[in-house]
């Protein structure tokens, strides 16, 4: 996922298909009969239905990283 965020026209869908590519044959990950953009992780306690809405979005938010900088250099200093 880190490495979609990073790509300027990748999609939630594109980011669904690597999944697929990457993940398909994994025990833990179950690609859908369909295209629409979702996928299954196999948790202990079950199958969960992901959907990719947003994902990338969430991904980049970068506030999280600035404030790390931020300390880090407080720390440093």
């Amino acid at each position: 996922m880190d490495e979609q965020a990073i790509m300027p026209r990748a999609t939630d869908a594109s980011m669904v298909e690597k999944f697929h590519s990457t993940f398909s044959g994994h025990e833990a990950y179950e690609k859908p009969r369909s295209n629409d953009p979702i996928f299954t992780i196999v948790h202990y306690a079950g199958p969960v239905l992901y959907q990719s809405e947003g994902f990338l979005d969430k991904n980049r938010d970068t506030l999280a990283l600035d404030v790390l900088a931020a300390l880090r250099l407080r720390w440093v200093d």
